[in-house]
């Protein structure tokens, strides 16, 4: 059924759906690269720091916005590399420590000490 379909396409069509697919995986491996693996959220030391596989622990110098659902969190910030999304989804982490991501993005302040400097007591 899906050959006859397929023979239904124009030739450029037929040649452009390998390139696509393989385009497609090649995106989808970069981008598990650079997948964050951890994040560190210490709000006394008012730092927050994420780990990416080959870079280690990379420190935020700003978060821009926090977006809390009762099942995503999503949290936009800048690093020295450039910007960076985070979501981290509810069933992602245990449900004890998904409540406290979301009581620390609710009423932790949002600005942040410079890396490798501490504002703690």
């Amino acid at each position: 059924m899906l050959l006859i379909g397929l023979s239904a396409l124009p030739l450029y069509c037929k040649l452009l759906a390998p390139l696509l697919i393989a385009a497609s995986w090649l995106w989808f491996r970069r981008g598990r690269a650079s997948a964050v693996t951890g994040l560190r959220w210490d709000a006394d030391r008012r730092e927050l720091s994420f780990r990416v596989p080959g870079l280690g622990w990379q420190p935020a110098t700003r978060i821009e916005s926090i977006t809390l659902l009762p099942w995503l969190l999503v949290v936009r910030l800048r690093y020295a590399r450039g910007r960076r999304r985070l979501l981290i989804a509810s069933d992602s982490v245990s449900p004890e420590a998904f409540r406290r991501l979301a009581v620390l993005a609710r009423l932790a302040p949002v600005e942040l000490s410079e890396p490798g400097r501490a504002t703690g007591n």
